[in-house]
C-alpha cells in the first residue's frame, strides 16, 4: 500500500479538488483584506499525505483568520442558515455559538426587526448570483444598547458543493457619533447663518471659489446665491469700481494677527437696478493642522441707513459748530459793545448822585443809589460774559504747558487774596501736558479762588492740588480740595451753570460764571470736570486732561 491516504476518487479528481480548496481560500483571503473577514472552507477530501498536509495547513491558517477576525463574521447557506460565526460575533450574541448554528439568521435576537427586511433582500439577491453593496445597519446588545455596522457580503462557491454566503459586519458605532455630532453642528451652523441678519460666506483661499453663502445675500446684493456659485467673482464685480481694489486687499491680505479677525471696512455695491448700498464687512482666517490658511470666513452688513443717518448727524454737527461760533462771536461783540452805553448811565447816575444827594426826597436818593449799584453789577456781568465768550473766540495754539510753573504763576496773580484770607495753599509733584496756556492759567486761577471765597468763618483756607494718572483712560485727573463750607448733593451740577448761583450777593460776591467759564475750558482741552463735597466740610473738585499731545 502506498504511503497516502487513499480514498473513493481517483489522484487526480482529488488535486482538482484541492486546487478548488486553494482557489476559495485565495477569494477567501481577498474577500477579507476588504472586509476583514473570515470563513471556515468545512471541505475533506482523501488526498496524497503531502497533499492533505498543505491543504490542512492551509485550512488551519483560515480558520485562525476566521476566528481572530475583528469584524462581526457569519457564514450562511443560500436559505439563510447559520452555519458558522467567528469568537467576536460569539461574544456578541452572548451564547454558544452550538445553539445558534442552523437556525435561520431571522430569529438572532441582536438583529432588529425593523431592519431584517434588508438582510433578506441582499442574501436573496446573492443566492441569485447578483452582487450587493455594503450597508449600514443596527445590532443590539442584550442590554438594549445599540451598534452601527457596515455590512459586507459575498457568494462563496466550493465547486460541486452548494455556495454559501459570507457575511463580514465592521462595527461602525463611534464613526456614527462623530458623523451624527458633525450632521448635528453642520445643522445649527446652517440655521444660524441663515436666520441670522448679516450676510456669511465661506472662499477657498487658493482659488477664490465661494464655499457657502447665507441667503441674506440675495437680499444684501440684490443677487441669487447660485449666480454667486456659478461665478465666485460675482460678487466682487458688483463692488463699486472706486472701492473694489482697497476691498479684495483688505480680504486677502494685511492680517496682522492670523489668530485674530481682521477689522472691519466699509465699501459700496452697485445692485443691478443701479442702487448703491454702503455694506461692512469683517473676515478672518480658519487654520488647518499644518497650520496653512484652509478658509478665510466672513460676515456683511448692509448699513447704508446706518451711512445716511451718519451723514446727517455730520451736517447737523457742521451747523451747529457754525451756529456756535456765530453765537460765539454775537455774545463777544455784544458784550464788548453793551460797555459804553452801560459807563454813559453809569457816570451820570454817580454825577447826579454826588450833584443832587440830599437836595431831594429820601426816595429819590435810593432810587439813584439803586440805578448806581445796578449799572455797576451789569457791568460786571457783561465783563464776565466777554470773559466766559474769549473761551471760544481768543484761542491759542496747544503746546507744552508745565502745570506747576502755571500753578506758580497763578499764585503770583492772586498774592493779595491768599493774604488776606490767610488761606494755605499746598500742592504735589505736577507733569507737562498740552493745553492753552492762557486758559489753563485761567482754570487753576478761577478754582482757587472759589475755594477761597467759600471758605468758613474763622477759619483760614486749606487748598491742596494734586494729581493721578488714568493708563486706562490715558488722562491725567487733577484735584483741587478745600476745607470750606461744602455743597450739598442736589447741586453739583447747577453749579456749573453759567450765572447760577447758591448764596445771595450779600453773603458771597460774584455772578456765578467762575465755574461756567472753568467747566468750557476743561471741555474745550477734552476733558471734563466733576465735584465731590460734603456739606459743611468742604469740596473737591476734579477735572482731567489728556495725556500726551492731542
Amino acid at each position: 500500500m502506498q504511503d497516502g491516504i487513499m480514498g473513493e476518487n481517483s489522484p487526480k479528481k482529488t488535486l482538482n479538488e484541492f486546487k478548488e480548496s486553494k482557489n476559495i481560500l485565495k477569494e477567501f483571503i481577498e474577500f477579507s483584506s476588504k472586509s476583514e473577514s473570515i470563513i471556515d472552507m468545512g471541505s475533506h477530501v482523501i488526498i496524497p499525505k503531502h497533499i492533505f498536509e498543505s491543504l490542512k495547513e492551509s485550512q488551519e491558517y483560515y480558520e485562525a483568520l476566521f476566528e481572530l477576525s475583528p469584524t462581526y463574521t457569519v457564514l450562511l447557506g443560500l436559505d439563510g442558515t447559520i452555519k458558522n460565526f467567528n469568537k467576536k460575533t460569539e461574544l456578541f450574541a452572548g451564547m454558544p455559538r452550538e445553539k445558534l448554528i442552523g437556525i435561520p439568521f431571522t430569529e438572532l435576537d441582536f438583529v432588529p426587526k425593523a431592519g431584517m427586511n434588508a438582510h433578506i433582500e441582499r442574501i436573496s439577491k446573492l443566492a441569485n448570483g447578483k452582487p450587493v453593496e455594503p450597508f449600514e445597519s443596527r445590532i443590539a446588545e442584550r442590554n438594549g444598547k445599540i451598534h452601527w455596522i457596515e455590512v459586507h457580503s459575498t457568494l462563496l462557491k466550493k465547486g460541486s458543493a452548494p455556495p454559501e454566503i459570507l457575511v463580514s459586519c465592521n462595527d461602525i458605532t463611534e464613526r456614527k457619533k462623530t458623523e451624527n455630532a458633525l450632521k448635528e453642528s453642520e445643522e445649527k451652523f446652517r440655521q444660524i447663518a441663515e436666520n441670522m441678519g448679516e450676510v456669511f460666506w465661506v472662499i477657498d483661499p487658493k482659488t477664490g471659489e465661494v464655499i457657502y453663502v447665507s441667503p441674506v445675500y440675495q437680499w444684501v446684493w440684490g443677487r441669487t446665491c447660485q449666480s454667486l456659485y456659478e461665478n465666485h467673482k460675482s460678487w466682487i464685480e458688483a463692488i463699486h469700481p472706486e472701492d473694489r481694489d482697497r476691498t479684495v486687499e483688505m480680504i486677502w491680505n494685511g492680517f496682522d494677527n492670523i489668530d485674530e479677525a481682521k477689522e472691519g471696512f466699509e465699501y459700496r455695491v452697485i445692485r443691478p437696478d443701479g442702487k448703491i448700498i454702503w455694506v461692512w464687512m469683517q473676515s478672518f482666517l480658519i487654520m488647518d493642522e499644518s497650520g496653512e490658511i484652509s478658509r478665510i470666513v466672513g460676515v456683511a452688513s448692509e448699513i447704508t441707513g446706518y451711512k445716511k443717518a451718519e451723514e446727517e448727524i455730520k451736517a447737523l454737527l457742521d451747523e451747529l459748530k457754525r451756529s456756535n461760533e456765530e453765537l460765539q462771536q454775537f455774545a463777544y461783540v455784544t458784550s464788548h459793545d453793551l460797555q459804553e452805553p452801560l459807563r454813559t448811565i453809569a457816570s451820570f447816575t454817580q454825577l447826579m448822585a454826588r450833584r443832587y444827594k440830599g437836595k431831594l426826597d429820601d426816595d429819590a436818593d435810593e432810587f439813584m443809589d439803586y440805578i448806581v449799584d445796578a449799572s455797576v453789577r451789569m457791568k460786571q456781568m457783561i465783563m464776565d460774559l466777554l470773559e466766559y465768550s474769549r473761551v471760544g473766540t481768543k484761542q491759542e495754539m496747544f503746546r507744552a504747558i508745565h502745570i506747576e510753573s502755571e500753578l506758580n504763576d497763578v499764585l503770583v496773580n492772586l498774592n493779595d487774596l491768599i493774604e488776606r484770607s490767610r488761606a494755605e495753599i499746598t500742592h504735589d509733584p505736577l507733569p507737562v501736558v498740552f493745553g492753552d496756556e492762557s486758559q489753563l492759567l485761567l482754570l487753576f486761577q478761577n478754582l482757587i479762588t472759589n475755594a477761597i471765597k467759600f471758605r468758613k468763618e474763622n477759619e483760614p483756607p486749606k487748598i491742596h492740588i494734586s494729581v493721578a494718572c488714568d493708563h486706562e483712560k490715558n488722562e491725567y485727573v487733577f484735584s483741587i480740595s478745600d476745607n470750606g463750607i461744602g455743597i450739598e448733593e442736589q447741586y453739583f451740577g447747577r453749579i456749573f451753570t453759567i450765572f447760577q448761583r447758591l448764596h445771595t450777593r450779600d453773603e458771597y460776591p460774584g455772578t456765578g460764571i467762575g465755574l461756567s467759564v472753568a467747566k468750557r475750558i476743561v471741555e474745550r482741552h477734552g476733558g471734563r470736570i466733576w465735584v465731590e463735597s460734603t456739606f459743611g466740610e468742604g469740596s473737591v473738585f476734579y477735572f482731567s486732561i489728556p495725556v500726551g499731545e492731542s
